[in-house]
């Protein structure tokens, strides 16, 4: 009975952790600002997308009037809430959280706050 008990017991512990894991992962792909990296786009209503994999590559790409302007892969890695995006020469660590489908990130003293619409 007690090894029955431990075994339930390490069971729900793992589920715990991976649902904690779940619940912070930036997996997936997010609607954001088009400055979000710091680029500069052109005048016209813009949109941008980060779509972060688990091979450690997040696609960035943003649209101005509905055209798709830009596409660019960019290398991440994550440090309990940091998160650092290199492409080429450039670097950029920004502190994130993730609560559900909203993922606050602060970098260079700018907070944004991006929306998953969909999942990892």
């Amino acid at each position: 009975m007690k090894r029955l008990f431990v075994i339930v017991l390490a069971v729900v512990m793992c589920l715990s952790l991976v649902a904690c894991k779940e619940k912070n992962s930036i997996l997936g792909t997010w609607e954001c600002e088009v400055s979000v990296i710091g680029e500069s786009v052109p005048e016209g209503e813009s949109v941008g997308y980060l779509t972060f994999t688990d091979d450690g590559i997040c696609r960035y790409v943003y649209y101005v009037d509905n055209e798709e302007y830009h596409v660019t892969d960019i290398e991440y890695t994550t440090d309990g809430s940091q998160l650092t995006m290199k492409h080429e020469e450039r670097e950029l660590t920004c502190e994130f959280s993730v609560d559900s489908d909203e993922m606050e990130l602060t970098y260079n003293g700018n907070t944004q706050i991006l929306r998953r619409i969909v999942e990892g």
